[in-house]
């Protein structure tokens, strides 16, 4: 049976330790043997990496006993969580090992608040609803019950804070998302800026943790966006004017260019039909002439009927003349006479006989004219009826027709005579 020759005690031995303090206890060490003995001395148990005993070796003789001080010194941090902490004072001496004696003790860590917080960004800039993000640090060594609310002096904010509150862990960290609403809309000027708070709760009987933040608010028809339509408007009624100052009238003059060529190429045909008609025509009656003269002096042929008409598109300030040649051996007499306008155009209309103007008439002044003559008006063979227009001012263009010209018309009716 072994015995004890090592008695050793700690007062106190349940001491209340204060995080980032410093907290001693006194180690009785009694030498109950009959030997001078040396003692080592360390700590055991969770508090050994922050607790220290001076001096670490102690001698004691017989019968006696010797002292040494155990200093705690906790760190302020969350890595030690408040809360019971069982430790013990190994004592070993080296004459008789098999006496080791480990008086035990149970600390006790005192709670501590370290909250801490940070809004990012600290300015938002929005028209009506700034963003930001709360974080916040729990950096003591005891969970905490966290709000969460924000104010602004003018009352000018609406505010929402997803999550308002939650329990923290010590060392752990919570994001919370906040909503920065202006009340009313800003529809141009300057930014107007508006601070705001964060308020910050933990347990009762903490202080509440502040943070500032910032909304400013942006107008809706900013400098650069008013700069922006300025240009845009600028730009459009340079356009509107080299359409209608520029574009526009080339056009107008290519498209009235091109309408005026194939019209005149088909007046020049048409002319040109025409005399070959009437060559036709004076051929086949000099050829009948010649066959009534072979047959033995048939009385002359009985006057036929004489249906002409001429017509004339005339491009818009230019002259035309349409014509209509008498055949040779034959003689016109021209009893009607019917002028038409339908478009309405404006500008002036001869009709020429024989070299001579029989009408000059304005365009503006009628549409249709019909003229009977007591007395007919004789043409020659190979002599000329001829409609002459100037065009001032087409008018509207008829159905079917293309191209913006003066369209005029004159049907000539009487008789033809073929004469030897």
């Amino acid at each position: 049976m072994t015995l004890t020759t090592t008695l050793a005690t700690l007062e106190p031995a349940d001491p209340k330790l204060q995080p980032g303090g410093e907290t001693q206890c006194a180690l009785t060490v009694r030498n109950a043997s009959a030997v001078v003995e040396s003692y080592h001395l360390d700590v055991v148990g969770p508090a050994a990496n922050w607790a220290t005993v001076e001096p670490p070796d102690l001698t004691v003789f017989p019968g006696t006993e010797g002292h040494a001080m155990v200093t705690f010194r906790p760190p302020r941090t969350a890595a030690a969580p408040a809360g019971p902490l069982p430790y013990g004072i190994r004592v070993a001496p080296k004459e008789h090992p098999e006496t080791t004696s480990v008086p035990e003790g149970m600390a006790t860590l005192l709670p501590f608040c370290d909250t801490t917080g940070e809004v990012t960004p600290r300015t938002s800039r929005a028209r009506r609803t700034g963003h930001h993000q709360v974080a916040i640090d729990n950096r003591g060594n005891t969970p905490l019950t966290i709000g969460m609310s924000a104010v602004d002096p003018d009352n000018a904010l609406r505010f929402r804070i997803r999550p308002t509150g939650t329990v923290l862990p010590p060392g752990r960290t919570v994001l919370a998302h906040l909503h920065a609403r202006h009340r009313g809309l800003l529809w141009r000027g300057q930014p107007i800026s508006r601070p705001f708070q964060v308020v910050i709760t933990a347990d009762e009987g903490q202080p509440p943790t502040m943070l500032s933040a910032t909304a400013i608010q942006e107008p809706i028809l900013s400098r650069a966006l008013l700069r922006g339509l300025a240009l845009l408007v600028a730009a459009l009624l340079a356009l509107a004017a080299l359409w209608a100052f520029v574009l526009r009238p080339a056009v107008e003059s290519t498209a009235r260019e091109a309408a005026a060529e194939p019209a005149r190429q088909a007046r020049v045909q048409a002319a040109d039909a025409a005399a070959q008609a009437a060559r036709a025509e004076g051929k086949a009656e000099d050829a009948a002439q010649q066959a009534a003269a072979g047959s033995g002096g048939r009385p002359p042929a009985a006057p036929r009927p004489l249906r002409q008409r001429l017509a004339s598109v005339t491009a818009l300030g230019a002259t035309t003349l349409q014509t209509y040649t008498v055949p040779s051996r034959t003689t016109v007499s021209l009893t009607d006479l019917v002028i038409q306008n339908p478009q309405g155009d404006l500008g002036r209309v001869d009709v020429i006989a024989a070299g001579e103007t029989m009408l000059t008439l304005s365009l503006a002044n009628f549409r249709d004219l019909d003229y009977h003559f007591v007395s007919p008006v004789a043409v020659a063979a190979a002599q000329t009826v001829q409609l002459r227009v100037v065009c001032q001012r087409p008018g509207p263009l008829l159905a079917g027709e293309n191209g913006e010209a003066c369209r005029e018309f004159v049907s000539l009716t009487g008789t033809a005579q073929p004469t030897r």
